[in-house]
């Protein structure tokens, strides 16, 4: 069963840098994420939702209960993040790649120029 998933408020920050920087000092480069609080999660609704009564035990179903009780950070209506796993994304080089816009049909030129 999937949730709905809510978009929060985007916050974007933009780093320009200048040839004449040497150095970027690398707290410079972090990005402040917006605080985010779980929110609860109505096990009533979930249990109405999947239609577990019918073909579940009451045992398997206090045990089902228990775990959902356990992990309630885990069903949580916001998606969140990781620090678990980290990566670096290397490059052939610092130039930027140029290439001409895609071709566009006479019919979706007109639809962007009427967008612009």
């Amino acid at each position: 069963m999937l949730k709905p998933y809510y978009k929060r408020a985007e916050r974007v920050k933009l780093l320009l840098t200048d040839k004449r920087d040497k150095e970027i000092e690398e707290n410079d480069l972090e990005i402040d994420y917006p605080e985010t609080h779980h929110t609860e999660v109505n096990l009533e609704e979930i249990i109405q939702a999947s239609e577990l009564e019918g073909h579940v035990t009451e045992e398997d179903f206090k045990k089902l209960r228990k775990v959902l009780n356990q992990h309630r950070e885990v069903f949580s209506n916001e998606p969140g993040k990781t620090d678990l796993i980290k990566h670096d994304i290397e490059l052939i080089s610092d130039k930027p790649i140029r290439c001409k816009p895609y071709r566009a049909s006479p019919r979706q030129n007109e639809i962007i120029r009427a967008e612009i």
